[in-house]
């Protein structure tokens, strides 16, 4: 997703999914009041295409459920418990966590960078479902077994 396309109004371009999976991750953890928005608007660990930024929205979430307080700390921490913090390993690791809390944009816009992610992840879903079916060769029961008629 490294190309940036205009919104239809011919506004400001729409930002790329690995830069608004930056963005989401900053601000939650610049402004973890923030975390609420991702519930609102359905944000899903599935959504992240980046295994890093996976890794520290899991991590997220975990604290969430548990009530805990969301700081680069507590993340790092939590990442370490589950296993995950290896996948910062060639982002510097935590010190990641603190690029990504040091250079939030507005949060005003965080839910449009939510809608950005779960789009592209769409945009990836279609996109193996079509190469799928290309390599069906035409054969109607393997084309309705991928549509899941």
């Amino acid at each position: 997703m490294g190309t940036v396309a205009h919104r239809p109004d011919g506004g400001n371009p729409f930002p790329s999914a690995q830069e608004s999976e930056r963005i989401v991750l900053g601000t939650f953890l610049f402004s973890p009041s923030f975390f609420h928005l991702a519930k609102d608007c359905g944000l899903e660990e599935q959504h992240f295409f980046a295994p890093h930024h996976e890794a520290i929205y899991q991590a997220m979430l975990a604290l969430e459920r548990e009530g805990s307080t969301q700081s680069m700390d507590a993340v790092y921490g939590r990442m370490t418990a589950l296993q995950t913090a290896g996948r910062l390993a060639a982002f510097e690791g935590w010190a990641y966590l603190a690029h990504l809390a040091n250079s939030p944009e507005s949060p005003d816009g965080v839910a449009d960078h939510i809608e950005t992610l779960k789009r592209a992840f769409i945009e990836r879903q279609q996109t193996i479902l079509r190469s799928q079916m290309d390599r069906t060769d035409g054969r109607p029961e393997k084309r309705r077994q991928l549509l899941g008629e």
